[in-house]
């Protein structure tokens, strides 16, 4: 009789230990955390002890033999937060951008122009909708990208917008906007081309800067013939047009400010950009009579950045006095620590490290006729 009472015993014992306590609150204590789980959600890891497994978010603890199919649970006290950081932190490390609240968001940071500010916000991180616009592929849609063979390597896809640049542009920049308009359904069916292009799938890094490049050059060519005949571009849209939402890109409307300031300068960080976007203006670096492609892009940044530098009539060059473009204040920090040491990759002048600097006047007459 006793053998049969110890044997009892024992068992009610082992039965109660398998089985996780549960506080008031409907918690169940596993060791030293607390997670809320329902009676479908108990289901014991033999040989791991502590760790429940159900199908809710993940744990770094190993899964069990006969579990292998199932997704742990996370046994931390909030099962929202990750502990190996949110899905932006993840989004952003795969993106290559910084995820530290004090960084400055590239598109953020672009200092205003003549009271022309950027959208704060536009662009929602933990939001993949952003994705096909912003030319930006996580990891897992790269691999089915490239698995599908969706690459497309873009052949010819400038040769119009080349053709009218060739034809309405001089060598200096100046834009006969008069003529243009004769052929302006020639620019609408380009940036038509354009706007049904996938930038996900655009086949090289050069491909695709080129692609954004033309775009915004584009666009704001079509803006002034859209407007013609007008003395300024800031005449439109009570100087904010850079902000209005007009330009289609991959079935969604953006600003000419997302293109250059979301796109343009943070992705590629290269600060040549602004010697090849142009915003219509006279002081603008002058406007190429020509597209950019994959294969001249390096050329173009590289003669376009030298000529704007070395022009007298955007920037006055000593060895130990600057008097600058406009442009170099406004994005002062896409230039590096010393705008003296970047100049002088460029400048047919020696230049002093101690050069004092000061800043032009910007003309915003247009750059054509």
């Amino acid at each position: 009789m006793k053998n049969i009472t110890t044997i009892l015993l024992l068992l009610t014992f082992f039965s109660c230990a398998a089985e996780p306590t549960r506080t008031e609150d409907g918690h169940a204590d596993i060791g030293s955390t607390k997670k809320h789980i329902g009676d479908s959600d108990l289901l014991t890891a033999s040989g791991t002890q502590g760790t429940y497994y159900g199908d809710k978010s993940p744990t770094t603890e190993a899964k069990p033999n006969n579990l292998e199919s199932t997704q742990p649970i996370n046994t931390v006290e909030h099962p929202q937060t990750l502990t190996t950081g949110s899905r932006v932190e993840d989004r952003n490390k795969a993106y290559g951008q910084e995820s530290n609240s004090d960084s400055l968001n590239e598109g953020k940071r672009a200092k205003e122009k003549a009271g022309v500010g950027l959208r704060p916000g536009y662009v929602n991180e933990d939001d993949t909708s952003n994705d096909n616009i912003l030319g930006r592929v996580s990891p897992e849609s790269q691999m089915k990208h490239e698995a599908k063979g969706k690459k497309t390597i873009i052949i010819g896809i400038h040769d119009e917008f080349d053709a009218l640049l060739n034809k309405y542009v001089d060598a200096a920049g100046n834009v006969n906007y008069k003529g243009f308009i004769s052929e302006k359904s020639k620019l609408e069916a380009y940036l038509d081309k354009l706007s049904s292009t996938d930038p996900r799938t655009i086949d090289s890094r050069q491909a695709q800067m080129a692609f954004y490049i033309n775009l915004y050059n584009a666009a704001t060519i079509k803006l002034i013939l859209d407007n013609y005949p007008l003395k300024s571009i800031l005449d439109l849209d009570n100087e904010k047009t850079w902000d209005i939402d007009r330009v289609r890109l991959h079935g969604k409307l953006v600003s000419l400010n997302f293109i250059e300031h979301q796109i343009l300068r943070p992705k590629y960080n290269d600060a040549r950009i602004h010697f090849a976007v142009n915003c219509a203006a006279k002081s603008c670096p002058p406007l190429a009579n020509q597209a950019y492609t994959a294969q001249n892009l390096e050329k173009l940044l590289e003669t376009n950045t030298r000529a704007f530098i070395n022009n007298k009539n955007y920037n006055e060059i000593n060895e130990g006095t600057l008097r600058l473009s406009k442009i170099f204040e406004w994005y002062r920090e896409d230039f590096g620590e010393s705008l003296q040491e970047y100049l002088m990759k460029f400048s047919d002048i020696v230049i002093k490290e101690s050069a004092s600097i000061q800043f032009n006047e910007y003309d915003w007459a247009l750059n054509g006729y």
